[in-house]
C-alpha cells in the first residue's frame, strides 16, 4: 500500500521512469571524446575482470564446500577438480576483457593520440 503511494507520488511529480526515459548521448569537450572512451573502456573492463575473479572463487568455494559435504576429506580429495571449475568459470567470465578494451577505439583518433605527427599520416 506504501508502494502504492510512491509511485503514485512521482507520477504525479511529473518524473519519468528511468526504463522508459530516453538515454541523453554524452557531451565531450572537444578533443577529449577519445581518452574519455578509453577510460569507460577500461573500467568496464576492470570491473568485469573483477566479477570474473569473484565468479571462480565462488564457484570454487561452492564445490569445495559439496565435495566437503560429500565424504570425507572431499575438499582436500577434490582440490583439483573443484579448482579447475573455479578456473573455467573465471575465464569464461573474464574472456570478453580484451573486446572491452577495444570496442570504443578509432585508430585514427588513437593515432593522434599516440603518434607524432610527422608519422601520423601512415595510418590514415
Amino acid at each position: 500500500m506504501a508502494q502504492d503511494n510512491v509511485k503514485a507520488a512521482s507520477t504525479e511529480a511529473g518524473s519519468a521512469d528511468p526504463a522508459t526515459a530516453e538515454e541523453q548521448p554524452k557531451k565531450y569537450s572537444r578533443g577529449l571524446k577519445e581518452p574519455q572512451k578509453l577510460e569507460a573502456s577500461f573500467s568496464r573492463a576492470a570491473a568485469r575482470l573483477a566479477r570474473a575473479v569473484a565468479d571462480g572463487v565462488d564457484e570454487y568455494r561452492s564445490g569445495s564446500d559439496k565435495s566437503a559435504r560429500k565424504k570425507r576429506d572431499g575438499a582436500i580429495r577434490d582440490a583439483v577438480r573443484n579448482l579447475g571449475r573455479g578456473l573455467e568459470e573465471a575465464l569464461t567470465t573474464g574472456a570478453k576483457v580484451p573486446t572491452d578494451l577495444t570496442k570504443d577505439v578509432s585508430l585514427r583518433r588513437l593515432a593522434r593520440l599516440i603518434v607524432p605527427p610527422p608519422f601520423s599520416g601512415f595510418l590514415r
